[in-house]
């Protein structure tokens, strides 16, 4: 029985100079889409020279984008009151009951009916909120946007306007083309009285 050997070659290495044996094109051949840097043919991301899919695509803020377009998890009235009564509803507890995941924002509907008195800490609608304080409920929810720090008055201080000073300019005439031709017309006469 014979054995066949085996033969490993290394990956030819294009563009290595003149001691590669590759000479001056580095294997690449005479110019052409191959013999050039970027995208090959059989490149992968490649379509023909049409614009391709990258490019086609939004750009990430706005349309499909999970960061800025993350809609919230909606909860309704009637499966929170499912609860047992006095429950404080905020994320970590909706987290633990497997509602919703940790990153999921949330925002409860006022559909349906709600028979159980809850604190609820999670943001919600105008109806579902006069529901929830019908019902003998809570709502306690604090947004991220709420100052903190008071506004302090004295802050804001009043300019008191200043007098303005008048300046009057003194506005000098031109004289006119007529003045002009009488005043050289004097000039000349009076030079000829003096010869």
């Amino acid at each position: 029985m014979r054995i066949v050997k085996i033969v490993s070659r290394s990956k030819k290495r294009k563009g290595q100079g003149h001691g590669s044996g590759k000479v001056k094109t580095g294997g690449r051949g005479y110019k052409g889409q191959n013999a050039r840097n970027p995208l090959s043919i059989g490149h992968s991301h490649y379509e023909g020279g049409q614009r391709p899919l990258t490019k086609r695509l939004p750009y990430l803020r706005g349309k499909g984008n999970a960061k800025v377009s993350r809609k919230p998890y909606l909860l309704s009235l009637t499966a929170l009151s499912k609860l047992p009564n006095g429950t404080e509803v905020d994320k970590e507890f909706l987290v633990k009951q497997n509602f919703v995941t940790r990153k999921m924002p949330v925002k409860i509907l006022g559909n349906g009916q709600l028979t159980v008195a809850l604190t609820i800490k999670v943001l919600a609608t105008k109806s579902a909120v006069a529901a929830i304080i019908k019902a003998g409920g809570k709502y306690e929810y604090i947004s991220k946007e709420v100052i903190t720090e008071p506004i302090v008055q004295e802050s804001l201080i009043t300019v008191e306007a200043k007098p303005v000073k008048v300046v009057k300019k003194t506005v000098i005439e031109k004289p006119s083309r007529q003045a002009k031709e009488t005043t050289k017309v004097v000039k000349k006469t009076a030079k000829v009285a003096k010869k």
